[in-house]
């Protein structure tokens, strides 16, 4: 199979509940709907990128758990290449504990287990061959940040374009932003990285500013109903989301990112891609679930269709 896209990630199995609403600190709910299915960005990521019409591999840790063949049949069943995913024996697979609230929000716990495997020394140990023969790198920082980091040198370093979807939020370096083709966050991600929530065309141009300083040429920023906000450094646009009625997000930002990915291969223009990962979180959120909540593509398409 030719890999068009590495993805770099977490795997995780997901128990999810979903309650009328959210605990406060303390609080007792019940009443909820429980659900436990594969899971983990890197995971998500590589599967919405298949359903995309992409060619994606995966490369992660899962432990020598009951759950490390569900993950491995989970994306093979999806179409994404499963040949180097590590195994480490001694450790559980990545777990997440997600509480799903009335209106989409949600709240993870994340415990990362063999996750934490993914060191810095299996990165060099990585073929060369994985980055010479990709078109697009994708990485999130769910594993170790060293590791993070030692992934994208060496995508910097055979010329391989890394996106970076920096959640969990981290403040790295300058020289490794610097090194990034694409940065993707969140509002939330982007306050915490700019000191500035982009809620208005103020905010969103100073966190821009900020995020230019911090050497990030180029960024997505996800800012939920409004859109989606881009620039580089030869244009800038918001691109409106579409309205739909919200049930889980919890794979939303995935299902966004696969297929932004997916559609930059085939290169369109950045207004495209960004137009599909917009209408792919939409249906994202419309369902309860993580990884069967990832649209196909004829549903994005059928979308963005019907609101052109």
């Amino acid at each position: 199979m030719h890999n068009d896209i590495l993805v770099f990630g977490a795997a995780n199995v997901d128990f999810i509940i979903k309650s009328e609403k959210l605990p406060q600190k303390g609080e007792e709910i019940g009443g909820g709907k429980f659900m436990q299915t594969v899971g983990g960005k890197g995971v998500n990521q590589s599967i919405a990128i298949a359903r995309a019409g992409g060619n994606a591999s995966f490369i992660g840790s899962v432990g020598g758990d009951i759950y490390s063949d569900k993950i491995v049949l989970g994306l093979m069943e999806a179409g994404v290449n499963t040949s180097n995913i590590l195994f480490s024996s001694d450790l559980a697979s990545g777990i997440a504990l997600i509480m799903v609230g009335k209106e989409g929000g949600n709240m993870i716990s994340l415990a990362e287990g063999a996750n934490a495997y993914f060191s810095t020394e299996k990165v060099q140990d990585l073929n060369e061959n994985l980055f010479k023969n990709a078109k697009m790198a994708l990485i999130q920082m769910s594993i170790p940040l060293e590791s993070v980091k030692a992934i994208i040198n060496r995508c910097y370093e055979y010329e391989l374009p890394i996106v970076v979807n920096l959640a969990p939020v981290h403040k790295l370096e300058v020289d490794i932003f610097e090194k990034i083709h694409t940065l993707v966050i969140n509002e939330t991600e982007c306050e915490i990285l700019t000191d500035s929530y982009p809620d208005s065309e103020e905010s969103i141009e100073k966190a821009k500013e900020k995020l230019r300083e911090l050497g990030v040429k180029q960024a997505v920023i996800n800012l939920g109903k409004r859109g989606t906000y881009f620039y580089n450094q030869d244009e800038s646009m918001l691109i409106s989301s579409y309205e739909v009625e919200a049930v889980d997000g919890t794979s939303s930002g995935d299902s966004f990112i696969g297929y932004y990915m997916a559609k930059l291969c085939e290169e369109v223009s950045y207004e495209e891609a960004i137009k599909y990962g917009n209408a792919a979180g939409a249906l994202a959120v419309t369902k309860f679930g993580t990884q069967d909540t990832i649209p196909m593509k004829e549903d994005v398409e059928n979308l963005i269709k019907g609101n052109v």
